[in-house]
C-alpha cells in the first residue's frame, strides 16, 4: 500500500470515527433532557418539609394552672439564618404600653407611636438597649434597632406607673404562651434547648431545658415558685397579635 491508499484509509477511519462519537453524543444529551431530575427549589423544598418537626411546650405554675404571656424561646447550635425586613410595634395607648410585653428576635426595628392625645417621654437603661424618646406625640418618635439579645425594660418619665418589656430574642424561633399556657411551634431545624421568661417569674436560676434526644418535641415547665402579683392588670395588655 503506498502513501496515498493510507492517507484515504486514515480519512475514511477518522470519518466514521467522527460519525460514531456523534451518535453517541447525541444519544447522550437525549437522554439527559429526557430523565426525571427534580429541580433544586422542590428537592429544597421537599427536604425542608421533611424535616419541619412541631414543638409543644406547656408553662403551668405551681397550683399546676396555666400561665399564659410567658415568652418561649428555641435555641439551636445549627446556623439559623436571621429573618428580613423585621419590624415590630410598641404602642402608647390610655397611657401604658400596649403590648406589655413585647417579643421580638435580634436586628428587629420597633416603631413607638403615641396613640394618647397627651405627651409621652419614653425611656430605657437597660443593658441589652439603653435608649430615650423626648417629649413626642403621634408618630413623631423615631424608630429604633434592637440589635443585642436580652430583657430591655420600659417606663415613661412623665408617667411613673407605665411599664412594659421588650424581650429580644437570640433565635428567630419563639412565641407567647396563650390563654392555656402554650405554645405550638414548627421549626425546620434541630433544637438543642428551650427557655422560658416572663417578667414575674421568681425563679431562682434562668429556666432552661436541654434536649435529651433528638425525638424530644413536647416539653412541660412548671414554676419552682409563685409568680408576683400582677398588681396592675398589666396581663390584659399582652393578649394581642405581637
Amino acid at each position: 500500500m503506498n502513501l496515498t491508499d493510507s492517507r484515504k484509509n486514515a480519512m475514511k477511519h477518522g470519518k466514521l470515527t467522527s460519525i460514531f462519537m456523534f451518535f453517541l453524543f447525541s444519544c447522550g444529551n437525549a437522554a439527559f433532557a429526557n430523565a426525571d431530575f427534580p429541580s433544586p427549589s422542590s428537592s429544597n423544598l421537599l427536604s425542608t418539609a421533611e424535616s419541619e418537626l412541631q414543638y409543644d411546650v406547656l408553662v403551668i405554675d405551681l397550683q399546676g394552672k396555666p400561665v399564659k404571656n410567658v415568652v418561649v424561646e428555641f435555641h439551636s447550635t445549627s446556623p439559623i439564618l436571621p429573618s428580613t425586613e423585621k419590624s415590630a410595634t410598641m404602642d402608647q395607648v390610655e397611657q401604658q404600653f400596649t403590648p406589655h410585653i413585647l417579643a421580638i428576635e435580634k436586628g428587629t426595628v420597633v416603631n413607638f407611636p403615641n396613640s394618647d392625645n397627651i405627651k409621652h417621654h419614653i425611656y430605657s437603661f437597660s443593658k441589652a438597649k439603653s435608649f430615650e424618646q423626648g417629649l413626642y406625640q403621634g408618630m413623631q418618635a423615631t424608630p429604633i434597632l434592637f440589635d443585642k439579645h436580652g430583657i430591655v425594660d420600659l417606663g415613661c418619665n412623665i408617667h411613673d406607673w407605665m411599664l412594659g418589656y421588650i424581650y429580644v430574642a437570640n433565635s428567630r424561633y419563639f412565641a407567647k404562651t396563650n390563654e392555656l399556657g402554650k405554645v405550638v411551634l414548627s421549626i425546620p431545624i434541630s433544637i438543642d434547648s428551650v427557655s422560658i421568661w416572663h417578667p414575674r417569674m421568681q425563679e431562682k436560676t434562668k429556666r432552661v431545658v436541654t434536649m435529651t434526644k433528638d425525638s424530644q418535641t413536647q416539653f412541660s415547665f412548671q414554676l419552682q415558685n409563685a409568680m408576683l402579683e400582677d398588681t396592675e392588670g398589666y396581663e390584659d395588655l399582652s393578649l394581642d397579635a405581637y
